[in-house]
């Protein structure tokens, strides 16, 4: 699974980090994935693997996945934002973190999705299909009258 060529390797109790080019979005979906490896002669990882928005963790999980010494597994991370998150528009950041052992990390993508309105919006939206109905509807009786 790893490229091998721009893989990150972290001692234990050391980290990784990037500030990315990113702000957060309101109403977003965000996908933190990775690959996690297990170098030969060490036990399990225990890693911590953060999203961040203006330097804070917005989401977080440890010991993400289950390896094989020599292998690597995907991990991934989801996070959705609101309409009144706190941290709209602060630059995001990913931080790893090797715990107990020597970590192995590659292939670490972001991805996006802005996600489905929240129920204000639906509830404006059959608001205003409701009146347009009760418009239309009271439009036509009045025709029908006018032709008796």
């Amino acid at each position: 699974m790893p490229d091998g060529v721009n893989v990150g390797f972290i001692w234990a109790g050391g980290s990784l980090s990037q500030t990315l080019d990113a702000t957060l979005m309101s109403n977003t979906n965000y996908t933190l994935s990775l690959a996690v490896g297990q170098r030969l002669a060490s036990s399990p990882p225990n890693c911590l693997i953060e999203l961040l928005a203006g330097g804070k963790v917005i989401a977080s999980f440890a010991n993400p996945i289950q390896l094989s010494p020599g292998k690597f597994g995907l991990a991934t991370l989801n996070y959705e934002s609101s309409a009144h998150e706190d941290y709209v528009g602060r630059v995001l950041g990913i931080r790893l973190r090797a715990l107990n052992e020597a970590v192995e990390f590659d292939k670490i993508a972001l991805s996006t999705v802005s996600a489905v309105p929240e129920a204000q919006t639906y509830a404006m939206l059959l608001a205003g299909l409701g009146l347009l109905g009760f418009v239309r509807r009271r439009g036509s009786r009045g025709k029908a009258n006018a032709g008796a």
